[in-house]
């Protein structure tokens, strides 16, 4: 059995109950589970079987190598201090091998006792957590991306890009019918938008003609993810670069909702994104805006669909993000390898490569 345990890192430091647990596991004999222990307790099974290109660029011998990823995401209330996890891996042959220790921090933020200073406590680290979010972005773009592309849905948070990226503003409305859609945005701040197209299909733009295509929080608001990301890849070159961040649902005003599950995309990737429309926009009354009254929830729903608002008709955390593209992947014929996954704060950067395909 080889194998890497990725995260957490040893003296690492978590600062909530969110504990998050991924690498790779490989064995000739076949892993039936992935066990993680903290402390001595078994807490959980990791999701194995997650795509790991990266494993398979370094490590190209091993037979269906690439689907060794293996990941564990729960909420589990641990005690201020140092904590022990071993990961353990049991193979088909029974066989128990240990994949790594570790031993991680776990910590509580200061809290000012007084309200004036916990107010300025509380603005300070939002501040951080957008400078983390920018930087963490800003990486991963300089590293990926170059030439010409698009970034869809801009709108005041443009995706920075180096000197080597050229990059054009998509958007769905025209800039003053976005000043009216989002009226609480500043439009100084607002790009100015090159291409009026549906963000989902591109209908405007030449199949394998761009270098990359970036939309950062998305694909939670399309109504056919799979069929977005179909279509994406039809846009770039063999080789090409699509750059997504998605937003992790415990994280957002999407806690409360239910995960979407893969079957329901299939489903909508069948022509039926539009009969699940109603049942989207309830959800989104009833759970984002809490709204408990029969005739204003149905008020409401009827408003937002006839104006279309963009809502977030999607949510997933990190471990069906992972399934997520893993089962799209399959479902596409191995269209794309997965070349960057990384937690950002609150969302998931994504950086997917279309494979050049043998003629």
């Amino acid at each position: 059995m080889i194998g890497h345990l990725d995260e957490p890192l040893t003296n690492s430091t978590i600062y909530s109950s969110d504990i998050v647990c991924r690498g790779w596991a490989y064995s000739e004999e076949g892993i039936t589970s992935i066990k993680i222990v903290i402390d001595g307790d078994e807490v959980g099974d990791a999701e194995y079987g997650l795509l790991r290109n990266d494993v398979k660029n370094a490590i190209p011998d091993y037979p269906n190598i690439e689907k060794s990823g293996f990941i564990f995401s729960k909420k589990i209330p641990l005690n201020i201090g140092l904590h022990q996890m071993k990961v353990k891996v049991y193979e088909k042959n029974g066989t128990l091998a240990d994949l790594g220790e570790v031993v991680f921090h776990v910590s509580k933020k200061n809290i000012f006792s007084n309200k004036f200073s916990l107010g300025k406590f509380r603005i300070f680290n939002k501040k951080n957590i957008k400078n983390n979010l920018l930087e963490s972005r800003k990486r991963v773009s300089f590293r990926y991306l170059d030439g010409n592309g698009v970034e869809i849905g801009a709108l005041h948070n443009p995706l920075p890009v180096s000197g080597d990226a050229i990059v054009k503003y998509v958007d769905r409305f025209s800039f003053s019918e976005l000043q009216k859609h989002y009226s609480d945005l500043d439009p100084q701040q607002m790009v100015k938008i090159d291409i009026i197209d549906d963000g989902e299909i591109l209908s405007t733009i030449e199949d394998n003609s761009l270098d990359f295509i970036i939309a950062n929080h998305f694909l939670e608001h399309c109504e056919n993810p799979i069929g977005t990301i179909r279509n994406h890849l039809k846009k770039i070159k063999p080789g090409g670069i699509l750059y997504y961040a998605i937003p992790e649902k415990n994280f957002t005003f999407d806690k409360n909702r239910t995960l979407t599950t893969f079957n329901h995309l299939v489903y909508d990737d069948a022509d039926s994104p539009i009969i699940s429309r109603k049942d989207h926009f309830y959800e989104w009354v009833t759970i984002v805006e809490d709204n408990s009254d029969t005739d204003s929830i149905n008020s409401r729903v009827s408003g937002l669909m006839a104006m279309n608002y963009s809502i977030h008709y999607h949510v997933w955390d990190v471990e069906t993000i992972f399934r997520f593209l893993d089962k799209t992947n399959d479902y596409l014929n191995n269209l794309f390898k997965v070349l960057h996954f990384e937690k950002n704060e609150s969302e998931i950067i994504i950086v997917l490569q279309k494979k050049v395909l043998d003629k």
